[in-house]
């Protein structure tokens, strides 16, 4: 059992699990010491509960599938960008934070100023980030922070958002149900670039 975040938090809203992040499965993950104020609700938690999952999985391709649960990730200690997005999910929901997973493309390279020429984790397939209902400390209107746990970097231009949900369930780009004999696999490869 590996802790992801340690010491507590002081919250009152219930916020229920989904079936891929149930809340019995994120028992694991305690929280770190950040208290809410009457002047920024959210005191970043977010920011300590994404350090800590960049802290407790490692990036690998094919080390899990779309059925892997959050907690055999975790065990795992590696795990594609639904496992981080499920595993932050899971985090900022015991914060009793509403959270919701977010399922779309990366340019391969970000375009933001100031981001490394490196190719972004999870580039060349579908990806998953996070959002997490915000409230502003200045009174203005609450809206979704957006944060892509597993580039450890809050999402620009370069993320493009097809749908979201509770958990990857909720947002799958195929379901159906195939008739016939013989094994089935689908292999999915995406480019992706800037037009001018």
């Amino acid at each position: 059992k590996r802790s992801v975040l340690s010491g507590s938090f002081s919250h009152s809203v219930k916020v229920p699990g989904s079936p891929e992040v149930p809340m019995s499965t994120v028992g694991f993950i305690t929280l770190t010491t950040v208290s809410r104020s009457r002047r920024d609700p959210l005191a970043m938690p977010w920011a300590a509960a994404m350090a800590a999952v960049r802290g407790s999985l490692r990036y690998e391709k094919k080390v899990t599938g779309a059925r892997t649960p959050v907690g055999e990730a975790l065990r795992l200690g590696r795990g594609v960008c639904q496992d981080f997005a499920h595993l932050m999910i899971g985090a900022l929901r015991s914060m009793g934070l509403a959270a919701r997973y977010v399922s779309g493309y990366l340019l391969t390279t970000a375009p933001d100023p100031g981001a490394s020429a490196a190719p972004m984790l999870g580039a060349d397939a579908s990806h998953a980030w996070v959002g997490v209902w915000c409230p502003m400390a200045d009174g203005s209107a609450a809206r979704w922070l957006k944060l892509d746990p597993t580039n450890n970097l809050l999402p620009g231009t370069g993320h493009v958002r097809l749908a979201v949900g509770r958990d990857y369930g909720d947002v799958t780009p195929l379901r159906g149900v195939i008739r016939g004999g013989g094994e089935h696999r689908l292999e999915v490869q995406v480019q992706t670039r800037q037009l001018s």
